[in-house]
């Protein structure tokens, strides 16, 4: 049998060395995307161009359609199984705040004096102040807003759940100290007054398209996008979130 002739020095290379270069680089750009979208089209494209290798390639060209399909489905799952941790990895690094840092800087409520009932303000302004270090969520000033809640857990019932919160205004995400001042309505009060005196902090991350007075308890922000990314009592530190603040620091 007459053996097929090499190809010579400085012959233009075969349609199946182009389309493996084109792969190749395809491969390589796809780490350089930015945008977890634009990151999962790029994978989309890499699975597209595997697909087509296994079916349009001179390699298989010879090969029945069952063992085509077969190896469409292979190089598919490959590529899969190598993209999506990924993919995921990239749209958490956009849209999902890690909650273990220390945003929170300061929070507290002023000494008050509370009677009554209704309850009433003796002594003290019913006003509560968080500080909140916006340099280390800036990255996310394009999706987000921020809002603190503060409220009294009584007893074992749900923080996520409890719909008697205070809230303050919602600000944009600023490269700087950030304050937040959280005026506390008479359920708050008639709470301190029956002896609640530890309030809980919360600082939420709201989506652009979140009103603020759309929720009532963090459950339901929470389902409509929001994040709850920092917590903080008035007594004791929660490891790598924060301090509680002096009466002196208070404004």
């Amino acid at each position: 049998m007459a053996k097929t002739p090499s190809k010579a020095p400085g012959e233009p290379l075969g349609r199946s060395s182009y389309e493996f270069i084109v792969s190749l680089l395809v491969a390589s750009a796809i780490p350089l995307i930015t945008g977890w979208i634009a990151y999962l089209c790029g994978w989309a494209v890499m699975a597209g161009l595997a697909i087509y290798l296994c079916w349009g390639s001179q390699a298989t060209r010879n090969l029945s359609f069952n063992r085509k399909l077969f190896l469409s489905a292979c190089a598919s799952i490959f590529v899969v199984s190598m993209g999506y941790s990924q993919i995921s990895n990239r749209y958490r690094q956009e849209n999902v705040i890690p909650p273990a840092v220390m945003y929170m800087t300061s929070w507290g409520v002023p000494p008050l004096v509370v009677t009554g009932d209704p309850p009433r303000v003796v002594s003290g302004v019913p006003i509560s102040r968080v500080t909140v270090d916006g340099a280390l969520l800036s990255k996310f000033r394009e999706r987000f807003d921020l809002m603190v809640v503060v409220m009294h857990v009584v007893n074992v019932e749900s923080y996520m759940d409890k719909t008697r919160i205070c809230k303050s205004n919602v600000l944009k995400i600023r490269p700087e100290t950030m304050q937040f001042k959280i005026d506390l309505d008479q359920n708050f009060l008639a709470e301190m007054e029956a002896g609640n005196v530890d309030p809980s902090f919360y600082l939420v991350a709201l989506p652009k398209s979140l009103d603020s007075s759309s929720f009532r308890s963090l459950t339901e922000a929470e389902d409509r996008g929001a994040q709850v990314i920092a917590t903080g009592t008035a007594v004791g530190t929660p490891p790598a979130i924060g301090s509680a603040p002096s009466e002196a620091s208070m404004p």
